[in-house]
């Protein structure tokens, strides 16, 4: 049985580094008498290595603002803006699985926090400036132009907290064989980080049984970086006696994270079959199987120079020599025909056209290739039969030719990694767990002690065979933190819609409290805490929580001859009727008719109150602060009756009519319902 969907998971904002990503600077103050002097910089911020807490100034740019513009009488002001994309994409790095991958990892080099401080300086009067701003990720990947308007701002926290989806385009069933090398990539922006994650499988035979099982476990993962999961058939175990699987990961608690994808077996025979390994959109690694034929061809580029040897006129003597030669092997293959969701795999090759690194995994590694072919047909309304030929060049210059076996590893000079720097491992919350780990590796030579030169580093991800687990760190407390989150209480941006009828719904207040989230400095603290808030802002929770108040349209019961009235806040309102000579109060609600009896006097506060339809003379009170500038909304079955704006007197009161502002109004009519709302204004 497939594990229930986790649902206490926070899901955080990154932005795609192969996307447009513009950055915008306000406008200085609009009231400027100059503004021909202004410059707006605008100083980028990245970790001094992969990891770090520290951040170190990349580059600064310099731009100018946007003339302001006049339009229809209205002057607007655009500020400056900035392109920062291109320059922060080189600072990521894709990382395709090691050959024949069996466990997962870790991939720490797709996402990458940074920070941007913004100045502006000049203008008269002058102005000096310099903010900078909470610090953001970004994750090497993007999206169609199409996909990206109406999803920039919404994929991370809202797309993939909703799909859970891993991190590829791939139809969700996916027909393999047995040695197809298959990786599905997920990416941790959740929070809290699950402390433990499993690689779960659920196998289903051909006779309908099925198994559950835990494949391996992943320890030390931290907030969004990214998990590459091996899910082909051989690494997990799997023979031809299966029918399919299902794959997907798991927290601890056997709480699911992910999607689950289903991979059904192929167990027909093909004649020949390769496999395409390539870098998709979202940063994982796919695998297209190819089932076709395919021809393999090499071209050689030869150097020549003319010689003149000494009895140059000897037959076995060249005057022409070869000096050098250099191949290119090309191939050409068919996909096969797509046998199932022909029409999605074809439209899915287009992630073929746009990858930027291609290996064709073979007995001996993953070779690199270049995709030469430049246009595919990715669409053909009602077509039966699907299959696409492609073709690749390797991305190697061969100059000799040999025909060996596969190589058995050989025993050279040996050499180890070992720890440099040093990062506090944070629980699922941001908060210190009592250990340290080293934050990247170096390779040395065991016999000595010395740096393999050049110098190689790497990080120290989990995962990782050489990974280096954390120990204890003497003196740090288990869930202690620097900086705790600060405490959030406000309400969020949706209305009860359970209200029972006539009663209007509000918003829920969303609370967060203090110190619930650590970090290592205070702008990853309230991170956590604010995707916390983000999270429970949906209807879902505003339905639940959220409040009720009475409303303009409402039902209600009432008795012949009489009309009905209700108060939007009863404690700040009363009502009252007198015989229309100044005459005392006879019927209503108001303090002078406590104590009195009479079959139309309710208690002061009360609410949903009948009275007779016999004249006009009903006043209703304001109750509240002296002075107040209040607003009077009145509503007659439903329908907006009248506003009215007043002040209270000194003792802070006010009395208005009923039936009109000036008192001249019907007099309320048999079953007629009335809504009153006093409110500040």
């Amino acid at each position: 049985m497939i594990d229930a969907l986790a649902t206490n998971l926070v899901f955080l904002p990154l932005h795609f580094s192969r996307n447009r990503l513009d950055v915008v600077i306000d406008p200085a103050d609009t009231t400027l008498t100059d503004r021909s002097s202004l410059r707006y910089a605008l100083t980028l911020l990245v970790p001094t290595f992969p990891q770090s807490s520290e951040f170190t100034k990349l580059t600064t740019l310099i731009g100018r603002e946007r003339p302001p513009q006049i339009s229809g009488g209205l002057e607007r002001f655009d500020g400056a803006q900035f392109r920062i994309d291109e320059v922060l994409d080189g600072f990521l790095e894709t990382q395709k699985p090691a050959f024949n991958q069996t466990a997962m990892s870790i991939v720490p080099t797709m996402t990458m926090p940074y920070c941007l401080r913004e100045t502006v300086t000049g203008g008269k009067p002058a102005v000096s400036t310099e903010l900078t701003r909470p610090k953001e990720w970004i994750f090497k990947g993007g999206l169609t132009n199409e996909d990206f308007a109406g999803w920039a701002d919404r994929f991370f926290n809202t797309y993939l907290r909703d799909t859970r989806q891993f991190l590829t385009w791939q139809p969700l069933a996916k027909s393999v064989s047995l040695y197809q090398p298959e990786y599905l990539y997920f990416l941790l922006n959740c929070s809290p980080v699950p402390a433990i994650i499993k690689r779960r499988i659920q196998v289903t035979y051909p006779d309908g049984r099925s198994d559950v099982r835990t494949l391996d476990t992943l320890s030390g993962a931290s907030l969004n970086q990214v998990v590459c999961v091996p899910a082909g058939m051989y690494p997990n175990g799997l023979g031809y006696d299966v029918a399919s699987y299902d794959v997907w990961l798991s927290d601890g608690n056997d709480n699911r994270i992910s999607q689950v994808r289903t991979f059904r077996v192929d167990s027909r025979e093909q004649e020949q079959e390769r496999f395409i390994l390539f870098e998709n959109s979202l940063g994982g690694f796919d695998t297209l199987r190819i089932t076709g034929q395919a021809t393999e061809a090499t071209s050689v580029r030869r150097v020549s120079v003319e010689i003149d040897e000494t009895a140059s006129t000897a037959i076995d003597v060249a005057q022409v020599r070869i000096i050098q030669a250099e191949g290119d092997h090309s191939l050409s293959v068919s996909t096969g025909y797509f046998t199932r969701q022909a029409s999605a795999w074809a439209r899915y090759m287009d992630e073929l056209l746009f990858s930027k690194a291609i290996y064709l995994v073979t007995d001996k590694g993953q070779v690199p290739l270049l995709l030469t072919t430049s246009e595919l047909l990715t669409h053909e309304d009602n077509a039966d039969l699907i299959a696409r030929t492609l073709s690749f060049k390797k991305a190697k210059v061969e100059q000799n030719f040999s025909l060996l076996p596969i190589s058995s590893a050989q025993a050279g000079r040996p050499t180890a990694w070992r720890g440099i720097g040093f990062r506090q491992v944070l629980d699922s919350y941001g908060k210190r767990t009592g250990l340290g780990a080293p934050i990247r590796l170096r390779k040395y030579y065991t016999d000595d002690g010395t740096d393999v030169k050049p110098i190689t580093e790497k990080p120290n991800a989990v995962g990782n065979a050489d990974f280096i687990t954390p120990t204890p760190v003497p003196g740090v407390v288990a869930g202690s933190t620097p900086y705790g989150n600060a405490a959030i209480s406000r309400t969020g941006r949706f209305n009860r819609s359970t209200c029972p009828s006539g009663q209007q719904g509000g918003p829920a207040t969303i609370s967060v409290g203090a110190g619930k989230y650590g970090g290592e400095d205070q702008a990853d603290a309230n991170a956590r805490a604010e995707a916390e808030f983000a999270s429970l802002d949906t209807q879902a929770y505003a339905d639940a929580n959220g409040s009720c108040a009475m409303s303009e349209n409402y039902t209600w019961n009432v008795p012949a001859n009489q009309f009905h009235i209700r108060f939007s806040n009863p404690a700040a309102a009363a009502i009252y009727h007198n015989d229309g000579l100044n005459g005392p109060a006879d019927m209503g609600n108001t303090q002078s008719l406590q104590g009195q009896a009479g079959q139309f006097v309710y208690l002061a506060g009360s609410n949903d109150l009948n009275f007779p339809a016999a004249d006009a003379n009903w006043l209703l009170y304001s109750l509240g602060s002296p002075y107040a500038n209040k607003r009077l909304t009145l509503y007659k079955n439903g329908v907006l009756l009248r506003t009215q704006d007043f002040t209270h007197n000194k003792d802070g009161y006010e009395l208005l009519s009923l039936v009109g502002a000036d008192g001249t109004g019907p007099a309320p009519a048999s079953g007629e319902l009335y809504y009153v709302k006093f409110e500040d204004r």
